[in-house]
């Protein structure tokens, strides 16, 4: 258990927990449509838009998923980059911290 998190199902609107967990379900899907080359270089997916199609036909969802995870992979990709400058993420982030990674990406991230 994190600690804070402990009544964070309370905190959560109906509804929004379910929605979560069918999108990640749909994104392991198209991960696992991808070959071991997509995966390692997802770069290779805006390169080649069959590739897209591809993807997004095996997994049986519309190519607009294959973007939305494909945006935030790089998101993820982009805090981890810059979030390990300065930071010892061990030892959590301070309120200040958090305040101004919430600003950075806050807008950027969907869920």
């Amino acid at each position: 258990m994190i600690p804070g998190l402990s009544n964070i199902n309370a905190k959560i609107p109906e509804g929004v927990l379910e929605n979560q967990e069918a999108k990640v379900a749909r994104w392991e899907h198209i991960v696992k449509s991808m070959t071991k080359e997509e995966k390692e270089n997802p770069e290779l997916l805006e390169k080649q838009t069959s590739r897209m199609a591809r993807i997004a036909k095996g997994a049986g969802v519309p190519t607009s998923d294959v973007r939305s995870l494909l945006k935030q992979y790089k998101l993820l990709n982009d805090v981890v980059k810059s979030g390990g400058a300065g930071m010892d993420m061990s030892q959590g982030m301070s309120q200040k911290q958090m305040m101004k990674f919430a600003k950075k990406f806050g807008k950027k991230m969907r869920f």
